[in-house]
């Protein structure tokens, strides 16, 4: 089982697309997205950043990101990288509505975003559903020996956060999402570590060990 490499971004070699990771702005958490370097244009992120907010930012030439250096073969970077470029397209005039819970939700080949029976989706479920659409599953979901008492509470009072910052905005979404609290959880981090291991997928127990570690790498540092 390889061990994911966290860089500042930019590293000295930009990939394709990479998974990229911040602090979030909502309590003390961090925020994923894909960042994509493609075509001689300005590296952005396609990203779900909040409810029925825009999904594509270009970076800065100093941004404040981290990069997961992905664990994909050319191919996998290529049809990636294709889907993200397709997506980007149809996102950056759309906003999509802030979900806990996103089975069902899917990409199509021409870049719509088919939420099926979700509320909506965050920055997690959007990352994994950009990896899906170009046959990459990362990781497998949590068992029920993986969510301990302990990760229960912490995931529960993390998306009771979230729920919270959302109701001012939109109280109906809200409303809506205070029915999924306590659902089964993947964390920023763990997703982010999971592109950059293999073999894929890998067994959520060990993106969650790998994800600690890139948490302790992007938190503990500043500048």
């Amino acid at each position: 089982m390889t061990t994911p490499t966290v860089k500042r971004w930019p590293p000295t070699e930009p990939p394709r697309a990479a998974c990229g990771l911040r602090r979030s702005e909502v309590g003390d958490g961090l925020h994923v997205g894909l960042i994509l370097n493609l075509d001689q244009r300005p590296p952005f992120v396609l990203h779900m950043a909040w409810h029925q907010r825009e999904h594509v930012v270009e970076l800065p030439e100093r941004a404040h990101w981290w990069v997961v250096v992905p664990n994909l073969d050319a191919d996998e970077q290529k049809e990636l990288a294709q889907h993200a470029r397709v997506a980007r397209e149809r996102l950056k005039d759309h906003r999509l509505p802030f979900g806990l819970c996103a089975q069902g939700a899917r990409l199509t080949p021409r870049g719509e975003v088919k939420l099926g029976g979700a509320n909506g989706l965050n920055c997690v479920t959007f990352v994994q559903m950009l990896f899906r659409a170009a046959n990459l599953t990362l990781m497998h979901e949590p068992g029920p020996d993986d969510l301990t008492e302990e990760r229960s509470a912490e995931d529960r009072a993390a998306q009771e956060r979230l729920v919270d910052a959302l109701q001012p905005d939109d109280p109906d979404q809200a409303a809506r999402l205070r029915m999924e609290i306590g659902a089964p959880r993947v964390r920023p981090e763990e997703v982010a570590a999971a592109s950059g291991m293999a073999p894929r997928p890998v067994s959520f127990a060990q993106a969650a060990r790998a994800g600690v570690k890139v948490r302790q790498t992007v938190v503990g540092r500043r500048g």
